[in-house]
């Protein structure tokens, strides 16, 4: 009977653990999958501010296509790749300042790119160019979205 005794306290010991871990499981899934919900649902926040990259890669292969097609015009006959970088830039900074905008993204791309804050690197007929650290923002009920992009375009020949 004693090892009866010892035998149902194990058991009872074991079945209270058994349920005290079952317990601790449920409270830190229960715990964690809210946070997750709310994360999941904060993407929505960050729609707008992909519409804004989307807009600015859109103007600049617009105006990088049309100043690169005009800087290899421009050329008669051989150019060294600093020369060829250098018109284009002249090219794409007087291309990009007709535009008129009026949203504050593209305004302040059009500042950026009329201070010359971006980089052009010409090699093997392909042309890359980069605008870095490019800082988007927006806000939307209560929340303040920062978003730095860098954006790199690369432009080619057509042979």
């Amino acid at each position: 009977m004693i090892r009866h005794k010892k035998a149902e306290v194990a058991i009872v010991v074991l079945v209270v653990l058994v349920f005290v871990l079952f317990a601790a499981t449920l409270f830190a899934f229960l715990v964690n999958t809210q946070g997750i919900d709310e994360k999941i649902s904060e993407i929505s926040f960050l729609e707008n501010t992909y519409l804004k990259e989307s807009e600015i890669e859109f103007f600049i292969n617009v105006v990088g296509k049309e100043s690169f097609e005009n800087t290899l015009h421009s050329f008669e006959g051989d150019f060294t790749k600093s020369e060829f970088e250098d018109k284009f830039a002249e090219n794409f900074k007087k291309e990009f300042t007709k535009y008129d905008f009026d949203q504050e993204h593209l305004l302040r791309l059009k500042q950026y790119i009329r201070d010359g804050k971006f980089k052009v690197v010409f090699n093997d007929n392909v042309l890359e160019f980069t605008l870095d650290e490019f800082l988007l923002t927006d806000s939307q009920d209560f929340v303040k979205i920062k978003y730095q992009k860098n954006f790199v375009v690369r432009f080619e020949e057509n042979i």
